[in-house]
């Protein structure tokens, strides 16, 4: 990948809420009348020497996030009394304009959250510290994450980022809708196949007694990077060619993959997009009981337990036809910038928030299921027997990661997955071919990463 400097700002980051979950906050520091938009020249002493580090960390969530990583960095400032950290927090809206504002003025945090998709933009700008020496030397432990995962963000050679927070996808659904039929619950190890066909068994029951409400299944549609691309991993194809650099989803494989996608529509076990589109804002035909069988992240299991007014059941995502693709994806990603004055320092309190046991307690699942084996192991302790059976499930698809490996993001990825969902609501409405939408999205993604070579 070119890493030149880009001297045009590019922010590829749009409001995904599927990428963000966040919201609102303010701004703060572990110090009295700090100011968010200080220097971030700062003393390069190392802590051992008891001079004061100042540090910036930048994340943005909601105020459940916003207090539990001030209360765990507290923690960590009073264990290492040398170290000051600024906070700096806030919402998703406008998180990428102020970064990159702070980067172009020379005025960078030193620790920044970023998305998942978007680590390689910022590499491409030469704005990171490259993670290597601190991984070799044990200074940043990884040996606790998926290794997989922590692959993901391996760019040119070198680690630039680490998952903050860990999910998988969980096959959530409706128990009750289930024995109402007398319909065998899903399970875990089935494949795409046996997912559709146990989805057409449900809707065919729900119809034979006279239901045209429910369907067997949501669409699996709108993550390009999740969803199309196990799809299209399990019948061959893959997202881009191997340096980053051009789409390579226009081929055989990516249009069957689309065409496997709208199958659900075209045979009619899964709601039409009219219906779906008549929802309430961000509530889903799942949640609405109108559907059977629901594919997300494990990180839903306890808000949908709680609204759901039927008995839910979860296991693992189906598996593939062909190929386990399954793996592990993070929630966010956590980076150093390149004007960080004490990126050794950054790196420990990387560290601390990924595998320090105190930090795990207050942070529980604020950024995903903990992405520390052994601090997701320990979670369990106090959880809903729901989360205890998200905790199982995400632990058990350990076994399965590493058969069918996604790819990492090239630059501008958040524009691309934008147009993606665009082109493809346009398929499921039948307002064009999957030929159409693939030729548009390649044109429309090799002219995105262009713009960074």
């Amino acid at each position: 990948m070119n890493k030149k400097f880009l001297s045009t700002a590019l922010c590829g980051a749009l409001a995904l809420s599927a990428l963000a979950g966040c919201s609102s906050g303010q701004s703060a520091s572990s110090a009295p009348a700090s100011s968010a938009a200080a220097s971030s020249a700062v003393s390069s002493a190392p802590a051992e020497s008891g001079e004061n580090i100042s540090l910036r960390f930048m994340w943005w969530g909601g105020e459940t996030r916003h207090k539990a990583t001030v209360e765990a960095l507290d923690l960590y400032t009073e264990q290492n009394p040398g170290v000051r950290i600024e906070y700096e927090y806030g919402g998703w809206d406008g998180y990428f304009d102020k970064l990159l504002t702070q980067l172009a003025g020379n005025n960078a945090p030193d620790i920044v959250q970023l998305s998942y998709t978007n680590a390689s933009e910022y590499v491409v700008r030469d704005q990171l510290a490259p993670l290597d020496s601190y991984i070799e030397s044990g200074l940043l432990r990884t040996d606790k994450l998926n290794q997989t995962l922590l692959d993901t963000y391996k760019i040119d050679g070198s680690y630039y980022a680490v998952p903050s927070g860990v999910n998988v996808q969980l096959l959530y659904y409706n128990q009750t809708m289930f024995d109402e039929f007398g319909i065998s619950y899903p399970t875990s190890g089935m494949t795409f196949d046996e997912y559709y066909a146990k989805a057409k068994e449900l809707n065919d029951a729900a119809r034979a007694a006279g239901r045209e409400d429910i369907w067997g299944m949501s669409a699996y549609t709108n993550a390009l990077d999740v969803n199309f691309q196990r799809v299209l991993i399990d019948f061959g194809g893959q997202l881009w060619n191997d340096d980053l650099t051009a789409a390579a989803f226009n081929s055989p494989e990516g249009i069957q993959a689309i065409e496997y996608v709208k199958k659900p529509l075209d045979e009619g076990f899964c709601p039409p997009p009219e219906i779906s589109a008549s929802n309430p804002a961000g509530v889903t035909d799942f949640a609405l009981g109108r559907v059977g069988m629901f594919i997300d992240n494990a990180t839903s299991a306890a808000g949908l337990a709680e609204t759901a007014d039927f008995t839910l059941g979860m296991e693992l995502a189906p598996f593939g036809n062909n190929k386990k693709v399954t793996w592990y994806q993070a929630s966010q990603i956590f980076v150093i910038t390149k004007q960080s004055a004490n990126p050794e320092a950054a790196a420990k309190v990387i560290d601390y928030m990924l595998n320090d046991e105190a930090a795990g307690k207050i942070l529980a699942y604020e950024r995903g299921i903990p992405v520390n084996e052994d601090i997701r192991a320990a979670s369990v302790e106090g959880k809903s027997e729901i989360e205890k059976k998200e905790l199982e499930l995400v632990d058990g698809a350990a076994e399965f990661t590493g058969d069918g490996v996604p790819m990492p993001f090239p630059p501008g990825y958040l524009d691309v997955h934008s147009e993606f969902e665009r082109l493809q609501e346009a398929v499921m409405y039948g307002q064009s071919t999957p030929e159409e939408m693939m030729n548009s999205l390649e044109s429309f993604a090799n002219q995105t990463i262009g713009k960074f070579n």
